[in-house]
């Protein structure tokens, strides 16, 4: 049996190949392959919490990423940081006021800056 290391990198490989849509469909029809949509359906019931538990997401997200952005073609990499950062600024801003959204955007360029 692969190691789960083996196994990301292979996965990723793909990624960079078909990209991560593509990549996620393949793999999520070759895990499910035989499966009633009522066994995915409990599938996934049993699964997220177990995923989730111990998870420290802050640690891992930014980690996946990582490994994802690295294996996009670059010609797309625009794009795809793009949809990123702008879903995290929508719902990292969610509940502030317009000059907490102002701070917070201001503090995070300034992280960013290389």
């Amino acid at each position: 049996m692969e190691s789960m290391k083996e196994m990301m990198e292979k996965m990723m490989g793909e990624a960079g190949k078909e990209g991560m849509p593509g990549m996620m469909e393949k793999m999520m029809k070759e895990c499910c392959a035989g499966m009633t949509a009522e066994d995915k359906k409990r599938m996934m019931e049993e699964m997220m919490p177990k995923m989730m538990e111990g998870c420290d997401m802050m640690e891992m997200m930014p980690r996946c990423i990582g490994m994802a952005v690295s294996k996009v073609p670059k010609e797309k990499r625009l794009d795809f940081v793009s949809k990123m950062v702008t879903t995290l600024m929508e719902k990292g801003c969610t509940g502030m006021s317009e000059e907490e959204k102002k701070d917070f955007t201001a503090k995070v360029a300034e992280k960013v800056k290389p």
